[in-house]
């Protein structure tokens, strides 16, 4: 069933980010009809086909077969070998589904009443969009969305073709977590104070290689892919390790965070994600090649929070065990005035004095399943458990959690216990984390945790309204971002000559670690945000005239020209080729962001260190000439074993300093700012890069320009508090978090290494 990439990015639009607009090009599937929305009698079996027949799909055959009423009549999954298990097992049962590698045949079919998608995460949302188009009803694994933009496309898919959707989160249905959560909503514990998101599970680390991965015979790597970027294989295992690779999946936070955060939220009653988020950690002790946290904090800050806490590593270097906290592993735990619960699949009510007073016994959620194919028959979509709407809900937890950690920058450890300091719980939690890192022997002097940003959000919009600190000044300049999402023009698309891959591609590329456009709208209060581009993969053939005239058509309000492009924008260029390049930029609507060079203010000899200096200085040079605004350095990472710090270039060096009078040249009286470089995947929305550069697929580019009050030269604003318990809500878990001076805790990279100069 082939088709050409460019009508399948046309009808991926159409049917995934263009549900609210006409004319965009012809849906891939047919819409529900009348027939398909009937209610179905107790007698008729409900034919289902499941999606992904991984361990996961797998165990989704077994269970649905064994509901009275279903048929498993049709398994997907884009490698071969993955569909003979599942065959086997329901052809010793007598059942004989068919198999395919690509889901649109299963889409397409009419003895089709339901699908179970239960693929990696990244094909979620494209896989739920289709099915409701093709008038299928839909049980998703969790996390229900690999972004929070597909999440709400989910939502508005199922309302539009009026389809039922149930989140895989199947803790949901557990009935011991259900009447415990009930016996704290009467009170019988006073007032909830805070929950606890505990997630202890023991992991190994996933190798690491040096090169591409053969891609196995029984896989078509295209449709494995979908909608994500079709990269080389970078690691040992094609399937689950995705889980740690930030383009096919979400970490632990999205993988087991999600079902606690779900069961906290379901008894909290929280309807939005929480204005602030929070995040504390990194990979810890795993020399490989994932790339999500394996160690975590999280603080969700609701009138009740929430902390979430991800474990990877052992209790202790050389143990078989993960840690526990209160004796438990894997668990919600709800604190309350008189007591408090702790348990995940039912689990216990404990006094403070930590004796255990009342069990309430669960199942696991055994009966989600049969509440999707009950809700299924009656078309009543009230009778759902955990409809697509609370399993994003839920989910956005995650999602803001892996936001702040990505925008988050390496500090110590010092720095993390000042910023926490406001808040108790968090300290604690984060005490409790250190000495686990340090029981497996892990010196967070030398590998430091990543303290994530900290950005504001309208909950009820799911929008971000700019940086809300006391300290920020209050007259930024209010440039919106609106409007519906853009596609890629077609040079872009000529340019990117690539095989399909691209469901959501062109709907939102430009987005916050998936956030999409519409995510990043900001308030009519406070609109600091640009969107531009960087020249990496989109761009890097484009001559200037090309590259300005693209820019303009797409609306991108800026761009950042790395070295060795095709614009020729280099140290080498005449004075005239300079005039003639800054005339260029003021004649265009285009403004010139910076110049990204390959410079590194890092090396340990005294020789080699003068000749960074001096590549430096042409750039700084050049970046004056021209009219950019900056000039990127590359982080230290060339020279840590010789005792060199990442995250400053080499201050102590006399001739480095140097290039002073230049930066002074180039930016008088300090009004450019701080700007922030997101990289995000050309493929899917929720890819910020690695540090590898062969991860960092077409950059773009979100850029926060302050233009800052008139200050005495040098000064900077002071560090921040990042949790403080404010007078107003002197109540435990009534806390407030507040935003750090931008430059601290959010982090500049250009501006404020040039400032170090």
């Amino acid at each position: 069933m082939k088709q050409h990439r460019r009508a399948f990015i046309r009808q991926s639009l159409a049917g995934a980010a263009g549900l609210a607009l006409a004319g965009c090009g012809q849906a891939p599937h047919r819409t529900a009809g009348a027939a398909q929305l009937r209610v179905r009698g107790a007698n008729e079996d409900i034919r289902v086909a499941v999606i992904g027949v991984g361990s996961k799909g797998a165990g989704h055959v077994r269970h649905f077969h064994g509901l009275p009423g279903v048929r498993i009549v049709a398994l997907c999954d884009a490698d071969t070998a993955q569909l003979a298990s599942s065959l086997q097992w329901l052809s010793e049962r007598n059942q004989s589904p068919r198999i395919c590698q690509d889901m649109r045949e299963i889409l397409d079919a009419p003895d089709v009443d339901a699908v179970v998608i239960a693929t990696p995460n990244h094909w979620h949302a494209l896989a739920t969009v289709w099915a409701c188009q093709a008038g299928k009803d839909v049980y998703v694994e969790k996390p229900v969305a690999h972004c929070p933009w597909e999440g709400r496309k989910m939502i508005e898919a199922a309302e539009k073709y009026g389809r039922i959707v149930q989140a895989g989160t199947q803790l949901r249905s557990d009935p011991g977590t259900a009447a415990a959560f009930e016996y704290i909503r009467q009170g019988n514990l006073g007032k909830v104070l805070l929950a606890r998101a505990v997630s202890y599970r023991l992991r190994r680390g996933i190798g690491k290689v040096s090169g591409p991965q053969p891609i196995p015979d029984s896989v078509n790597y295209d449709l494995f892919c979908g909608p994500a970027p079709k990269g080389p294989l970078l690691r040992k295992n094609l399937h689950y390790d995705w889980h740690w690779f930030w383009n096919f999946g979400n970490g632990d936070l999205g993988n087991l965070g999600v079902h606690r955060l779900d069961l906290i939220r379901s008894l909290l009653r929280y309807p939005h994600p929480p204005p602030r988020v929070l995040s504390v950690g990194g990979r810890f002790g795993f020399d490989d090649d994932g790339e999500t946290a394996n160690t975590q904090l999280v603080y969700h800050d609701y009138p009740v929070p929430i902390i979430t806490e991800i474990r990877n590593l052992p209790a202790r270097a050389g143990a078989t065990a993960a840690p526990h906290y209160r004796n438990l592993r894997e668990a919600v735990v709800v604190v309350c005035e008189g007591g408090w619960f702790g348990g995940y699949a039912g689990g216990w009510i404990y006094d403070n004095d930590n004796k255990r007073v009342k069990q309430f016994e669960g199942d696991g959620g055994a009966a989600h399943a049969q509440n999707f194919i009950s809700a299924v028959r009656s078309r009543r979509r009230e009778e759902l458990v955990c409809d697509v709407a609370e399993g994003h809900a839920s989910v956005m937890l995650c999602h803001l959690g892996n936001i702040s950690h990505r925008l988050g920058h390496e500090a110590s450890p010092q720095e993390v216990h000042a910023a926490l300091a406001g808040d108790a719980d968090m300290l604690e939690a984060w005490e409790r984390m250190k000495e686990h890192l340090a029981a497996n022997g892990i010196d967070l002097a030398k590998t430091r945790a990543t303290l994530g940003a900290l950005p504001e959000m309208d909950p009820e919009t799911e929008t971000f309204v700019g940086n809300a600190s006391p300290a920020a000044p209050t007259s930024w300049p209010a440039t919106p971002i609106a409007g519906p999402m853009s596609c890629p023009s077609a040079c872009e698309e000529e340019a990117s000559g690539e095989s399909f891959r691209r469901a959501f591609v062109t709907a939102s590329a430009l987005a916050l670690t998936g956030c999409g456009r519409s995510l990043l709208r900001c308030s009519a209060s406070s609109r600091p945000m640009r969107v531009g581009l960087v020249t990496y993969q989109w761009g890097k053939d484009w001559d200037l005239p090309t590259l300005l005239a693209n820019c303009k058509a797409a609306g991108m309000e800026g761009v950042e020209l790395r070295t060795t492009h095709r614009h020729g924008v280099e140290p080498s260029l005449s004075a005239a080729r300079r005039r003639e390049v800054r005339a260029r930029f003021a004649d265009s609507p285009v403004a010139l962001v910076g110049l990204g060079s390959v410079v590194a203010l890092d090396s340990p000899d005294p020789a080699q260190l003068q000749h960074q200096i001096e590549d430096g200085r042409a750039f700084v040079l050049l970046s004056r000439d021209v009219g950019s605004s900056g000039v990127k350095i590359r982080p230290n990472s060339s020279h840590e074993r010789e005792g060199v710090p990442r995250e400053n270039p080499r201050t102590d060096r006399p001739r480095l300093r140097s290039t002073g009078p230049l930066r002074r040249r180039l930016r008088p009286g300090n009004p450019h700012g701080d700007a922030r470089r997101l990289h995000l995947g050309r493929g899917h929305p929720p890819h910020l890069s690695d540090r590898r550069p062969s991860q960092r697929a077409g950059m773009l580019e979100l850029q926060s320009r302050r233009h800052a009050p008139t200050r005495p030269r040098g000064e900077l604003p002071t560090g921040p508090t990042l949790l403080r318990r404010h007078p107003a809500h002197p109540r435990p878990g009534q806390s407030q978090l507040s935003m750090p001076p931008v430059g601290t805790a959010l982090g500049s990279e250009r501006l404020s290494r040039l400032d170090s100069l």
